[in-house]
């Protein structure tokens, strides 16, 4: 269950974050994918997330293996029920499968020198 909660916050932070194309404040020497995402705690400043192209395909590559994880699963535990159902035999389960390791989340950049983009003009 933790690896699927992982999972469906890294998938919510990158769904619904806003993403920019830009310089870093952290590599200035190239363009980096940068994902904003508001805070739902005070002070409800936004969370900075820049992963690297490498850590991406590594969420999509955990996405794809708990996905699959999930399927054999219920397919063997559906299996192994109707297998006694039917047949009265409860010896004939399949064995488990192979559970993935837990998936990285993704984990916000602090602001560094200054503070985070402003969304909303200052009032005067």
């Amino acid at each position: 269950m933790k690896g699927y909660a992982i999972c469906a916050e890294n998938r919510n932070i990158l769904l619904h974050a806003e993403v920019y194309y830009g310089l870093a404040a952290d590599s200035r020497e190239r363009k980096r994918v940068m994902f904003y995402k508001d805070s739902k705690k005070p002070p409800y400043l936004p969370n900075r997330y820049i992963p690297s192209l490498k850590a991406l395909r590594a969420i999509a590559d955990a996405m794809n293996e708990f996905s699959e994880y999930g399927s054999y699963l219920g397919m063997t535990l559906r299996d192994a029920y109707w297998m006694e159902e039917e047949t009265g035999l409860r010896n004939l389960r399949r064995p488990l499968p192979y559970k993935p390791p837990l998936p990285r989340p993704l984990a916000p950049k602090p602001f560094e020198g200054s503070s985070p983009p402003i969304t909303d003009p200052a009032p005067p």
